[in-house]
């Protein structure tokens, strides 16, 4: 089965965490409600945009929902966790790019939507 072939969304309507989590992890897992949402807007932020690296995904999110065209604003590291996700299922792939964000410290991988 191929990324194309395989549906985007997922039966999970909530975040995960370990058994061994924090509380504060475990809480945290529990807000998050809309998973098939947040997939769905950071996929198409990669094939409209172009590949990225996940900083750039986040600022794009962030954009689209201070426009209200996403919900709400999501952290970087749940746009990071999104992405893992996306790529783990076959549907964003590494591009072999990298490129060295402004004040970081090592290149950022850059993202790119599976066609």
């Amino acid at each position: 089965m191929t990324a194309m072939d395989t549906p985007i969304f997922t039966s999970m309507q909530a975040g995960l965490a370990r058994k061994n989590d924090r509380i504060t992890s475990v809480l945290a897992a529990e807000s998050v409600t809309d998973v098939n949402g947040t997939r769905r807007a950071v996929l198409e932020i990669l094939r409209e945009l172009g590949p990225l690296p996940d900083e750039y995904i986040h600022r794009e999110h962030t954009h689209l929902a201070r426009m209200g065209i996403v919900p709400r604003r999501l952290s970087p590291q749940r746009i990071r966790t999104v992405r893992a996700g996306l790529v783990d299922d076959g549907f964003v792939d590494d591009s072999g790019e990298m490129v060295r964000l402004e004040g970081a410290r090592c290149a950022s991988t850059i993202w790119k939507a599976v066609e």
